[in-house]
């Protein structure tokens, strides 16, 4: 379930349901109907159609309000990640919960804005580049590491990443099989700043939808 709101049947062609600049279009009306959906999609699941169900862009409240009428864990939340935005609470709570994190976004954005403190992407940050530089590695490959082994646990945190292109992919590929020292780790988890580059749909102001049901 790619986001945790139902828009209303208003013949909603891309990219019409955002503005310009990324935020949500105000013509689009919303409502709280995902528990419906996510029985739906649980019966996919019952039917032996699909091996699991996940739910994205959920936070701590949702997944609460979800499990309080559903037997069905979700097998994973996928969520924007990074070390600008290391989602602290949400992903302690999915591990707790035994819920994978899918993240997404974990190079960044090629995206105008940024965030106010580092006031730069993620690859031109002097912390990323000295870890790249320290550990002979390209800043694509340590941020993906990072992702894999900020939680401590290389494991409940997946990065998703996609290219067409097959020195991208190679090179995504060699974030595998080493680890960031736990200095690095530690500095580049210090970048966060609770800063998206993506804006949620039901978020007030061009919020996240933190505490928000509907």
């Amino acid at each position: 379930m790619h986001w945790p709101f139902a828009f209303e049947d208003v013949n909603l062609h891309y990219p019409s349901a955002r503005l310009s600049d990324g935020s949500p279009n105000p013509q689009v009306s919303m409502k709280c109907e995902y528990k419906a959906t996510w029985d739906a999609m649980c019966s996919l699941r019952s039917l032996g159609i699909c091996d699991n169900v996940g739910v994205s862009n959920f936070t701590v409240e949702q997944m609460e309000d979800l499990k309080s009428t559903s037997d069905v864990k979700p097998y994973a939340n996928q969520i924007e990640y990074h070390p600008y935005c290391s989602n602290d609470k949400l992903r302690k709570y999915c591990a707790d919960e035994g819920v994978k994190i899918m993240a997404y976004s974990p190079l960044g954005s090629s995206s105008s804005t940024l965030p106010a403190v580092s006031g730069c992407g993620l690859h031109e940050n002097l912390l990323v580049k000295e870890a790249a530089e320290d550990h002979g590695k390209t800043t694509a490959q340590v941020l993906l590491n990072w992702s894999r082994t900020s939680d401590g646990s290389d494991g409940n945190v997946v990065p998703i990443v996609k290219s067409s292109n097959e020195g991208r992919i190679v090179e995504n590929l060699g974030s595998l099989g080493w680890e960031l020292n736990s200095e690095k780790v530690k500095s580049i988890s210090g970048l966060n700043e609770d800063f998206r580059f993506f804006k949620s749909y039901g978020g007030m102001n061009g919020g996240w939808h933190d505490g928000v049901l509907e």
